[in-house]
């Protein structure tokens, strides 16, 4: 296992993605490439505050960043960039309104008018 910790994948990737679990930032030192080959990595990741494990898998391409392809308005992305991220209860609640919903999206529309913030 290999410890690069001042590999700017290794800077990027501990600036952005957290523990599964506790949801701790991770430290350099926390993540250790296993492999490398041309664009793609094999690290292994291990949070230091609840010692949880895990593999992290990246496509990472040199050069110009490509656009994301979205039918956001700006506004709407900003809007969406500034909230949590789902977690187990949101998806448990989608389960559930899913097992139980009929189909009938006309009943479940039915005098409503959306603001992007109901939950499901």
């Amino acid at each position: 296992m290999r410890r690069s910790a001042n590999h700017p994948l290794i800077q990027y990737l501990v600036t952005r993605i957290r523990c599964a679990v506790c949801k701790t930032s991770y430290r350099p030192r926390d993540v250790h490439i296993l492999a490398h080959r041309g664009e793609r990595w094999l690290m292994a990741v291990e949070c230091h505050e609840c010692r949880t494990q895990g593999l992290v898998f990246a496509v990472v391409q040199e050069g110009e960043a490509q656009p994301v392809l979205t039918e956001l308005t700006p506004e709407e992305q900003a809007r969406f960039q500034e909230m949590p991220p789902l977690d187990a209860d949101d998806i448990l609640d989608a389960h559930r309104f899913l097992r139980d919903f009929n189909g009938d999206f006309i009943r479940l529309f039915r005098g409503q008018t959306s603001t992007g913030n109901e939950k499901l």
